[in-house]
C-alpha cells in the first residue's frame, strides 16, 4: 500500500466553512506542473472520484483531516499528478486543488490511501 499524506496551511478559519461540505477526492492525470491558482474550479484532467472515508475536525489545533482510498482496481498504469477535494460525486465545486510535486505512478498491485491535512492559520482571521 501506498500512503501520502499532505499538510496545506489554508489561511484563515473563515475558509473552513468551505470545507464542511467537501465529500468526495478526485485524482488527476494531467501533466500540469508547478502551482495551483486560487480561481482552480476544477482538476485539469479529473480522472477518478471517490467518497471520503474518513473526515475529522481538530478545533483545538486547526486541523481538518480528509482519508480515503484509491482501490488497486482504479487508475492502473496512470501518473496521479493532482489531488482535489469537491462536494459532489460529480461536477460540485473544488474546495482544494494539490498538484503533486513527486506524482504517484499507480500499478495493478498498488492501494493508495490518501489523506489530505488542512491546517489553519488563526493569525489571518
Amino acid at each position: 500500500m501506498v500512503l501520502t499524506t499532505y499538510t496545506l496551511d489554508i489561511g484563515n478559519e473563515k475558509a473552513l466553512d468551505a470545507f464542511d461540505t467537501v465529500t468526495h477526492i478526485a485524482y488527476g492525470i494531467s501533466t500540469i506542473t508547478g502551482t495551483t491558482d486560487p480561481t482552480d474550479t476544477g482538476l485539469q484532467a479529473e480522472a477518478y472520484r471517490r467518497p471520503i472515508e474518513s473526515k475529522t475536525q481538530d478545533t483545538l489545533n486547526g486541523l481538518y483531516t480528509f482519508e480515503t482510498r484509491l482501490p488497486i482496481t482504479q487508475l492502473v498504469s496512470e501518473t496521479i499528478t493532482e489531488i482535489g477535494l469537491f462536494d459532489a460525486a460529480s461536477g460540485g465545486n473544488l474546495a482544494v486543488r494539490i498538484i503533486l510535486t513527486n506524482p504517484i505512478s499507480k500499478t495493478d498491485s498498488d492501494e493508495i490511501l490518501i489523506t489530505i491535512r488542512l491546517k489553519v492559520n488563526s493569525k489571518n482571521n
